[in-house]
């Protein structure tokens, strides 16, 4: 608020003080410099870790505002299919549990300024299994006479992106 006081040549002041009040409204969103970017990891038991440091670097994203400091979050919508918020640097952070090769986890980036104007972008988490499948034989050649039976020794099979072999 401002307040005027006025004096003439001969040093009468005013009898009133008119007043002003003048405010600063923000209404812009902060803008987004650059957008989230996809992140497709190699399948591997790190997959927690990596998720959180793309998490925590906000995929890539960044973004200004004219008015005030940005608060990020990101989010998610959990297996059970509720919306979870997540902030950079303390979480919570989503499993990577519920991942295989075919599906991604959708995460919304977004910034807000003070006056809860905000901008959010999207990006994709994924696992790529680029691993194959790991076959142990115990012993690579088998030696029979006509009237031996035939072992029933079956590999073993491993993978490091799933459980379940075909």
């Amino acid at each position: 608020t401002i307040e005027f006081g006025l004096v003439d040549d001969c040093g009468n002041t005013s009898l009133t003080m008119p007043g002003a009040t003048f405010s600063i409204q923000d209404t812009l969103p902060p803008v987004l410099i650059t957008n989230a970017v996809d992140f497709i990891s190699p399948c591997s038991i790190n997959g927690s870790s990596q998720l959180q440091n793309w998490l925590d670097t906000l995929g890539g994203a960044t973004a200004i505002d004219g008015c005030s400091a940005i608060r990020w979050i990101f989010s998610w919508i959990d297996t059970s299919g509720v919306l979870r918020n997540g902030i950079p640097g303390q979480g919570p952070y989503p499993s990577v549990t519920s991942l295989d090769c075919s599906t991604g986890l959708e995460v919304f980036f977004t910034a807000s300024d003070l006056c809860q104007n905000a901008v959010s972008d999207t990006a994709i988490f994924s696992f790529i299994d680029t691993i194959p499948p790991l076959i142990i034989i115990e012993s690579d050649s088998v030696h029979l006479q006509c009237s031996d039976t035939i072992p029933s020794t079956l590999p073993t099979v491993t993978d490091a992106c799933t459980d379940s072999l075909l």
